[in-house]
């Protein structure tokens, strides 16, 4: 899979997001499912707790976060 899908469609997170996603192997469906839910979350716990119910470990969901907010800094 080309990663400039992947980083097309990741760019509203943040850039080091967008690298981390791509870089992890991340596909396209994966990447609409992260910023569905980063959108539609009320809190960060939510965020959280919605991308550990896909499948994601939370440990890796706090780092995503963390890299997300780089974008609001």
């Amino acid at each position: 899979m080309p990663t400039s899908q992947v980083e097309d469609q990741a760019q509203s997170l943040s850039a080091l997001a967008t690298q981390y996603l791509a870089s992890h192997g991340y596909g396209t469906s994966d990447v609409t499912t992260i910023v569905q839910i980063y959108r539609q979350a009320r809190n960060n716990d939510q965020f959280i707790l919605d991308l550990a119910r896909c499948g994601m470990s939370i440990a890796e969901a706090k780092i995503l976060l963390v890299l997300i907010a780089q974008h609001d800094q």
